[in-house]
C-alpha cells in the first residue's frame, strides 16, 4: 500500500506515483523464510534483478515511506543533492514538496586512476532521466548553493573523496545519507559524520541479498553551531569561495 505524503506537503503527481509503483514491481523479491535449496536460486535471480534495477533506477530502492520521512526531517529547508545520477531521488522528493537542487559531475563514471575499465559502475547511467541534474563537482555545488541547508547523498562512490569533500564544505544542519555504510564513500566521509554529526534516525528500505543499505538522517551536533558567541562556526573549506 502506498503511503501518501503529509497533509502539509504537495500532492504526489501521478508520474511520481507511477514511478514508485514501477520500483516496487522491479525491486527486491520476497525472500524464502528459511535457508534451503531455494536460497541459492533466489540469490542468483536477485543478482540479475538488481543489475536490471540499477540500470533503470539506481543503487537504492526508495519507498513512499522513506521519501515522506526525509520530507519531515528536511522540513522547509532547501536540499542539495550531490551525485544525483539520473535524478530519481530529487524527482520523488520534489513530488513531496521538498525544494531539491540535483547536481553531479559524473566523475564516478570514469575509472579510478590506474584502473582499466570503461564502465566501473557496470552500466551506463542516463543523466537527468527523472529530474534535471546540473553538472557541478561536489565542492562547486556546495559553494554555489550555500543557501541549501540540507545535503543529500545517495550511494556516493566507494573509495572516492566526493562525499567527504561535499560534507566538509557543507554549512547546513541536515544530512541525508542513503547507502550501505560498508561500501559507500571513503573512510574520511564516515569519520566526518562520526565526529561532527548526530544520527537522528534510520529509515529502512527494501534491500537486495548481501546489501545492507538504509536512509540515515543526521543533524549537525550542537557544539558545531556556536563558537565565540556566533550562530555558526566559520567553515574553512569555503573561505576561498567567499
Amino acid at each position: 500500500v502506498m503511503t501518501m505524503p503529509p497533509e502539509n506537503a504537495s500532492p504526489v503527481p501521478q508520474t511520481a506515483a507511477a514511478v514508485l509503483d514501477e520500483i516496487a514491481e522491479h525491486g527486491p523479491a520476497k525472500r524464502p523464510r528459511r535457508w534451503g535449496p531455494a536460497w541459492p536460486i533466489h540469490f542468483l535471480q536477485e543478482v540479475r534483478r538488481r543489475r536490471a534495477f540499477m540500470r533503470l533506477y539506481g543503487w537504492a530502492v526508495p519507498t513512499a515511506e522513506a521519501i515522506g520521512r526525509v520530507r519531515d526531517f528536511v522540513g522547509e529547508r532547501r536540499a542539495l543533492e550531490i551525485g544525483a545520477g539520473n535524478g530519481l531521488w530529487a524527482c520523488l522528493l520534489s513530488a513531496w514538496g521538498v525544494s531539491v537542487t540535483a547536481t553531479d559531475d559524473y566523475s564516478w563514471a570514469a575509472p579510478p586512476p590506474g584502473v582499466k575499465a570503461r564502465l566501473p559502475s557496470g552500466f551506463p547511467v542516463q543523466p537527468g532521466r527523472f529530474s534535471p541534474v546540473e553538472r557541478l563537482d561536489a565542492v562547486e555545488a556546495v559553494g554555489k548553493y550555500v543557501d541549501h541547508q540540507a545535503l543529500l547523498l545517495c550511494w556516493p562512490p566507494y573509495g572516492r573523496p566526493m562525499a567527504h569533500w561535499a560534507l566538509a564544505a557543507f554549512q547546513g544542519d541536515r544530512v541525508v545519507f542513503v547507502g550501505d555504510q560498508g561500501c559507500t564513500a571513503d573512510e574520511a566521509f564516515h569519520e566526518e559524520l562520526k565526529q561532527h554529526w548526530q544520527m537522528d534516525d534510520v529509515v529502512r528500505i527494501p534491500t537486495w541479498p548481501g546489501i545492507h543499505d538504509a536512509v540515515y538522517l543526521y543533524r549537525r551536533k550542537a557544539e558545531q553551531w556556536r563558537s565565540r558567541g556566533q550562530e555558526r562556526q566559520p567553515n574553512p573549506h569555503l573561505s576561498s569561495m567567499s
